[in-house]
């Protein structure tokens, strides 16, 4: 597990943001729009997946980056990108350096020290998951094998915090809403004999990790998990987690429920 520590910041707002898709020029907009944040506050957003990021050439899409960051940067803004199905794996290995953007490892721990608060904010990530059309896209260039959310072990379970503020997947566990297909992963389905059994098994591995992490937190101390992947907004509560999905570009402000 990566613990990343950026409490030395001292962030006023905690935000996330669904996906994006490469639309990332216009993130600050979507900043702008929190009109009840003043702009001089520094802010920690943290991008749920598909970012869309490994699509490009190398140059344009470091190009693109630098131009994102200096924008982040007039805003008073870090980033932090966990990984989704519609972004290259290759670029969340930890070597792509942003001063204002950074591209989250899988199983990986952000601690922020909120102004006015005395308590840290523990946030737990851990990106991916497997797209519903891969098999229509070319390997490689617009679908990766190592897209997928990848199934802790028992070691690494234990590794997450007991203490935990939030949770930030791509994909959710099994059980949560939409709990069936919609027509469109059922004609996927038929495409791909294999894309069933992979999406199920990927669903329950991350419900093994939520079970976990439910038996351990203590009851009293309410965790709020956001995620995106489904493009549409939706609220659901199960025991003493908080489930978030986030549409397109919807950006949220961590409270505690």
């Amino acid at each position: 597990m990566i613990i990343l520590d950026e409490t030395n910041k001292k962030i006023d707002h905690i935000l996330f943001i669904g996906d994006t898709h490469g639309e990332n020029i216009n993130i600050p907009h979507h900043i702008e729009k929190q009109t009840h944040i003043p702009q001089q506050d520094k802010k920690a957003l943290i991008h749920v997946g598909d970012f869309g990021v490994g699509f490009q050439s190398y140059d344009t899409e470091m190009h693109s980056l630098d131009t994102l960051n200096t924008k982040l940067i007039e805003h008073n803004t870090t980033m932090y990108v966990v990984r989704g199905n519609h972004d290259n794996p290759e670029w969340f290995n930890g070597e792509f350096l942003f001063s204002n953007l950074v591209f989250l490892r899988d199983h990986t721990v952000l601690e922020f020290q909120r102004m006015g608060q005395d308590k840290r904010t523990k946030i737990y990530c851990n990106g991916g998951s497997i797209s519903i059309d891969r098999s229509n896209r070319t390997e490689g260039r617009s679908y990766w094998k190592a897209e997928g959310f990848k199934e802790l072990t028992p070691e690494q379970l234990l590794e997450i915090p007991t203490d935990l503020d939030c949770i930030v997947t791509h994909n959710r566990p099994l059980g949560l809403h939409p709990t069936v297909y919609n027509s469109s992963v059922l004609r996927w389905c038929v495409q791909d004999d294999k894309l069933d059994h992979d999406l199920k098994e990927e669903q329950l591995s991350l419900k093994k990790m939520f079970d976990s992490i439910r038996e351990r937190n203590n009851s009293r101390n309410n965790i709020v998990h956001y995620f995106g992947h489904y493009h549409w907004s939706h609220k659901e509560r199960i025991g003493d987690i908080a489930h978030i999905t986030l549409s397109k570009h919807e950006v949220a402000e961590f409270r505690e429920y």
